[in-house]
């Protein structure tokens, strides 16, 4: 059962959004049903499926929001 999805900080938002325009790559670090996960690669876009959002990487992996921890160096804040 998929948890619910929570919000991401807007100016995280923001800057999510500018590393897919840029197509930058980066290092990205989320959890995942094993535990904490680091990768690297290029932020390809952010996109919404129903009320969840989803940032894809070049490689075709699929990152919930609310499961970044870090990208780019940039930590994933909570909605305040």
């Amino acid at each position: 059962m998929e948890q619910p999805f929570n919000a991401v900080n807007g100016d995280f938002h923001d800057k999510l959004e500018a590393l897919a325009l840029e197509k930058k790559q980066c290092e990205v670090i989320y959890f995942n049903t094993g535990g904490r996960v680091v990768t690297w690669g290029r932020v390809e876009s952010l996109y919404q499926s129903g009320e969840m959002e989803f940032l894809q990487m070049q490689s075709g992996l699929e990152i919930r929001l609310d499961n970044l921890i870090q990208v780019d160096g940039l930590l994933a804040l909570p909605v305040c």
